[in-house]
């Protein structure tokens, strides 16, 4: 926590340090300040940026992932997902896939971009894409306090 002095209490309850544990909490507190909250950031400043989270995974990964890794998405994107895909991973290939194609072709993925009321993301979630605030806020939020945004 040293790296969020004034912050200690709000990231304690955002991150929910008592439950999650130290090390959890660190991945959590690095990857949000890292790459999370910086590509948030980056959005509220372009008025045309759009959002998303992949927070989907595969049917055959769900015993043992702890969740989507960086750079998962990619098979979806590309629909070049090369394994014996469920009927639900199939709906989420389509989704994904859908909006890069409408954003290429159209210049809007299909939901708000970030700039609007909310800061709507599009999280790609087990139970498809879900549009809306960041359920992710509290956290990012503590992050740019820190870092003075």
């Amino acid at each position: 926590m040293a790296a969020y002095p004034a912050q200690v209490e709000a990231a304690a309850r955002a991150y929910d340090i008592a439950r999650a544990g130290p090390v959890e909490s660190l991945v959590r507190i690095l990857s949000d300040a890292g790459y999370v909250e910086p590509a948030r950031h980056y959005a509220r400043q372009h008025p045309a940026a759009w959002v998303y989270r992949f927070s989907y995974v595969p049917t055959r990964d769900r015993a043992h992932a702890r969740g989507a890794h960086h750079g998962a998405e990619l098979p979806y994107v590309f629909d070049t997902a090369d394994w014996n895909l469920s009927a639900e991973d199939r709906r989420e290939v389509d989704a994904v896939h859908g909006a890069w194609v409408r954003f290429i072709r159209t210049g809007n993925p299909g939901w708000p971009a970030h700039a609007t009321e909310g800061e709507p993301i599009n999280d790609f979630t087990l139970d498809g894409p879900v549009v809306g605030p960041d359920p992710l806020r509290e956290r990012l939020d503590v992050v740019a306090a820190a870092k003075g945004r």
